[in-house]
């Protein structure tokens, strides 16, 4: 009967808007198995802001009141002013960012799985750059309210740094930062 049956979805060339993201996530590939006890995600691949996304996982059905989800998720090569709405005014973020992810989560609302996911990555942020915002000129103004550290400081101050005070723009190295989610 239906316990036994087994359904294959493909689905190709999809396309996604969500209001907080500034481009749509477009050619949207999938191909999942699913059975009574399981929902095999094979690959889920994805264009999203300049970059590339990828997704693999399992959904243990089998305790139907709390699925069990596994799950690798891939991104590379995002763009952060692609993917960010824009700022009126301000300053805006822009970079490269990449994602990689491998965890596990339980549950089939919201709060049971914000109190079950696991997860271990890491996110890595190259050309970036925070436009119309000089991050060490604002220091330096924050700190100038203390009489005569400034002038220390900038007698101290490496050349290289000193002409980074004249720039309209902070520019970042740049940086991976590993991560561990436990709930």
């Amino acid at each position: 009967g239906f316990q036994k049956a087994a359904v294959k979805i493909r689905m190709e060339r999809g396309k996604i808007r969500f209001d907080a993201l500034k481009s749509p996530i477009e050619n949207i590939s999938a191909e999942a198995f699913v059975t009574s006890a399981l929902i095999k995600i094979q690959n889920i691949t994805a264009s999203i802001a300049g970059g590339t996304a990828e997704f693999h996982g399992a959904v243990n059905m089998t305790d139907s009141r709390m699925p069990a989800t596994t799950f690798d998720l891939e991104a590379g090569k995002i763009r952060l002013e692609n993917l960010l709405p824009e700022t009126r005014g301000g300053p805006e973020a822009h970079g490269v960012i990449s994602l990689v992810s491998r965890g596990n989560l339980t549950g089939r609302t919201a709060d049971e799985i914000n109190r079950s996911l696991t997860a271990d990555g890491s996110v890595t942020l190259e050309q970036g750059v925070i436009t119309d915002l000089n991050i060490l000129r604002e220091v330096f103004h924050k700190i100038s309210v203390i009489p005569g550290l400034v002038d220390r400081l900038m007698a101290r101050l490496p050349k290289d740094y000193k002409s980074r005070l004249d720039e309209k723009d902070t520019r970042l190295k740049p940086i991976q930062i590993p991560f561990t989610i436990r709930n």
